[in-house]
């Protein structure tokens, strides 16, 4: 049986205002696809002229992932996405 493995390109953006956080200095995803290791800063967000933080990515269906900010750690609690509600790739 052949296995298929789905990729998707997909935009994300992440507006800082909506989520109460003032303009943040850096800006990156973490998940499966990097281990769920918040130093790995391999997924950047690029931030626009208009305060919103976009990039575009290839990820396999159903990667989940956090979208961290200004934060290196776990511990700080600089991240938008929580356990049992990550974002997923569908």
């Amino acid at each position: 049986m052949e296995v298929v493995t789905i990729i998707k390109e997909i935009n994300i953006e992440f507006n800082p205002e909506e989520h109460g956080i003032e303009e943040p200095e850096e800006v990156h995803l973490v998940g499966s696809m990097n281990n769920w290791d918040p130093n790995d800063k391999s997924y950047p967000l690029q931030k626009g002229k208009d305060g919103v933080w976009r990039n575009t990515f290839k990820f396999k269906k159903g990667t989940e992932y956090k979208i961290m900010y200004d934060s290196e750690s776990w511990e700080e609690g600089k991240h938008v996405g929580h356990y049992d509600s990550n974002f997923i790739v569908e």
